[in-house]
């Protein structure tokens, strides 16, 4: 999720970006054509960084699309920190732009389009995705935007062209609004999820009004499914749809405190003291291999 903000936090190598979970980069309209663009990356033990990279070009059945906002979600900032590992590394997947080049074969999409193309997009047909967990799915989280959503432009790769995960965006949404287009979870079954749920239902309520969504984000098998986000239908494309015209609702419970501490917790050790030191003990016997 993402608003506009005016103040930023630096990082590790001085790399500033929005605070977290509030921020929406946008690029002006207008914007140079150039042989390179600008885009933030995630480099390793180096953190993010801002480089240079060559222009995207569209291969058969894909799209380049200009950025012109992309939200900064909780999750890219795990991602920066090294405690997120459940997706490849990388980041900004909150992003619209115009279309500025389609590739052979690409039906439908024309050039100067305003679109959200979806980062992840999932097969609809294992069992996970059947299952109604189609985050689960193998495919889900084997696509991205190339080289990422905080890029001055960026490719949309053809298994998210051919299965409906790039949508166009009606005149009547700008870009900051259209980077909310994922939907804004009321409902998380986490202490923090709690604090926040009323804010985020307000903030809603008057401000965005988008879809809404409830999720378990628990990172733990045993607590996946204490919430959920209702819709009209069984199939991913039914959910899309219910996305698209704001008929989901988020359901589901909080956790018990027992739920909490022998999930959640488990969860944070692997992520902030098991996993960093044993990347910490790979990266030593790299360098001592030399």
């Amino acid at each position: 999720m993402g608003l506009t903000i005016q103040s930023k936090v630096k990082l590790n190598n001085g790399v500033e970006m929005p605070q977290f979970g509030l921020g929406v980069w946008q690029i002006p309209a207008g914007a140079p054509t150039r042989r390179a663009v600008k885009a933030a990356l995630l480099r390793g033990t180096g953190g993010l960084v801002v480089e240079d990279v060559p222009v995207p070009e569209a291969g058969p059945g894909e799209i380049v699309v200009s950025m012109r906002a992309c939200g900064l979600c909780g999750s890219d900032l795990e991602k920066i920190r090294g405690t997120y590992t459940a997706a490849p590394p990388v980041i900004g997947h909150e992003a619209v732009g115009i279309v500025s080049e389609v590739g052979e074969g690409v039906e439908g999409i024309q050039e100067g389009a305003r679109v959200f193309p979806h980062h992840h997009v999932p097969c609809g047909r294992c069992r996970a995705c059947t299952g109604g967990s189609p985050t689960m799915c193998a495919q889900y989280r084997a696509t991205n935007l190339e080289p990422g959503g905080f890029a001055e432009s960026f490719r949309v790769p053809r298994w998210n062209v051919d299965h409906g995960g790039v949508l166009r965006l009606p005149p009547s949404v700008d870009f900051e609004r259209a980077s909310f287009i994922d939907g804004i979870e009321l409902r998380n079954p986490s202490y923090a999820g709690r604090v926040r749920g009323d804010r985020a239902r307000h903030l809603n309520e008057h401000v965005l009004r988008v879809a809404e969504t409830g999720s378990s984000d628990a990172h733990h098998a045993a607590l996946v499914g204490t919430c959920w986000t209702d819709f009209p239908g069984i199939t991913s494309e039914d959910l899309r749809g219910a996305l698209r015209a704001h008929a989901t609702k988020a359901d589901g419970r909080g956790w018990t405190l027992r739920e909490h501490l022998d999930g959640a917790a488990k969860q944070q050790w692997r992520s902030m003291v098991r996993d960093p030191i044993k990347r910490a003990r790979r990266t030593m016997t790299r360098s001592k291999k030399k």
